[in-house]
């Protein structure tokens, strides 16, 4: 499951789970994130992306100019989707998305192309 955006011996086992720190490019146009269940606008990014097979949360950061800031929202809705084994708790989440907003004013990016910009995430997720 390599990716060339995952830095060199990630992902890592933490305990029983993984942690992964990879690079992500903006799209080319900005979609901003429309409030729904689930959230089908903003930035997709995958679990492959990370190296990783599901993901349980992503840590965003900063542009790598510093313009950007980076938030993200997991892909697949309502957090309580039932389990294989028949429990409630949050399922891990294939694709998320990532909303971003321009650091110095907290507002959201809009129409905007992103693709000269990289942001460095911190995904954790299943062993």
């Amino acid at each position: 499951m390599g990716s060339p955006k995952v830095l060199e011996g990630y992902p890592q086992p933490m305990g029983t789970k993984k942690i992964s720190v990879f690079y992500h490019t903006g799209p080319v146009l900005y979609v901003p994130v429309v409030v729904a269940t689930p959230v089908t606008t903003g930035d997709p990014v995958t679990d492959t992306e990370a190296g990783m097979r599901y993901i349980e949360a992503i840590i965003g950061g900063l542009s790598d100019n510093g313009q950007y800031r980076v938030e993200a929202i997991p892909g697949g809705g309502n957090p309580s989707q039932a389990q294989p084994n028949g429990g409630t708790t949050g399922a891990p989440q294939r694709t998320w998305r990532l909303r971003w907003e321009v650091a110095a004013t907290g507002v959201e990016a809009a129409a905007v192309d992103l693709s000269g910009r990289t942001v460095r995430l911190t995904a954790i997720g299943s062993k």
